[in-house]
């Protein structure tokens, strides 16, 4: 696994599809699950536009409902918050895998249910839906599992094509991930070397909690960069004296070693580890993309930003940072 520019591409990725399997909060895999889903239903909501709503609900009661709330839906979403519960949770006599807390951002959910029922990601992804959509004001249950179940159908399995998107994740030759591997290690060290092992671990822990926008998925690249950066736990929550220069100044460091890399391989092996970060990206619902040549359209264009000999380092990872903002659901 690439172990620290991945917060920039490709271990925001990583870090929240692993913690689908455990998280730092000792393994809450239905609490890890929804925050994942809730990343895949923000990107879905906010990228719908007129045409495509039209397109994805002919019916038009459907429709009217989705484009009379989408403008809000994503922002909502983005906003909740999920209070795990060891018990089963009922409504009506019935047994539900979560419960709108009215009048406020929170969401219970029940890892009974979960656990009884095995929600699969695409079902948990539906049910945030449905909880969202009481939120911006629609009441009717069984609208909302029709508009969530449409949206995962039409959307997220449609584009999310395993087989087509994993594809890319081949592309990158192990020897070239292995050495910026081990090029990004050496600068972690660098930085342990200066006495500031301390305030990377913790800049690169709130980047990710930044972007992964809680704090139970970034808690596993918590403990990765520990056993990383061999720091004590302990002195983890210290940060940086002028912690928004030092985040900024690791960020750009990051995306440089990744220009200077570039130099030692093949322009097709820079491609490809382009690729494989936007693939991961992609995957986890940090990145919208309807079809793959907008894909590898945006790839080569990263690439050939990377590998701009005319431009200083400074001005590549300048534009190089400014894509990134633009295209992809992260924070630098």
């Amino acid at each position: 696994m690439i172990k620290m520019i991945v917060i920039l591409m490709s271990l925001l990725s990583s870090v929240a599809v692993y913690a689908g399997h455990e998280t730092g909060n000792g393994g809450d895999t239905h609490l890890s699950r929804y925050l994942l889903a809730k990343q895949i239903a923000e990107v879905i909501t906010r990228n719908l536009t007129g045409a495509k709503l039209k397109e994805i609900f002919p019916d038009v009661d459907l429709y009217n409902i989705v484009n009379e709330n989408i403008s809000s839906w994503s922002k909502v979403i983005n906003g909740l918050e999920f209070i795990s519960v060891n018990r089963m949770l009922y409504e009506d006599g019935r047994e539900k895998a979560a419960l709108n807390i009215p009048h406020s951002d929170q969401v219970q959910i029940s890892k009974a249910y979960f656990e009884k029922y095995n929600l699969s990601l695409e079902e948990v992804i539906i049910n945030v839906i449905h909880e969202s959509g009481h939120k911006v004001g629609i009441t009717d249950h069984n609208k909302l599992d029709r508009i969530g179940s449409i949206l995962v159908d039409k959307i997220y399995k449609y584009f999310n094509k395993s087989e087509a998107w994993q594809s890319y994740l081949n592309l990158i030759d192990s020897s070239v991930q292995n050495q910026f591997d081990q090029r990004l290690k050496a600068v972690a060290l660098e930085y342990v070397m200066k006495g500031d092992g301390i305030y990377l671990a913790n800049a690169l822990y709130y980047i990710a909690k930044g972007n992964l926008r809680n704090a139970n998925l970034a808690q596993l690249f918590r403990y990765m960069a520990i056993a990383t950066l061999k720091v004590d736990a302990k002195e983890f929550r210290y940060s940086h004296p002028d912690y928004w220069k030092f985040r900024q100044s690791v960020i750009d460091r990051f995306i440089k070693e990744l220009i200077l890399f570039s130099r030692t391989i093949t322009p097709k092996q820079c491609n490809s580890l382009v690729k494989y970060g936007m693939a991961k990206l992609k995957i986890s619902g940090f990145f919208y993309s309807e079809n793959m040549s907008d894909f590898d359209r945006l790839a080569d264009r990263l690439t050939k930003t990377i590998l701009d000999e005319t431009q200083s380092v400074k001005t590549r990872a300048t534009n190089f940072k400014e894509q990134l903002r633009q295209y992809f659901f992260i924070a630098l």
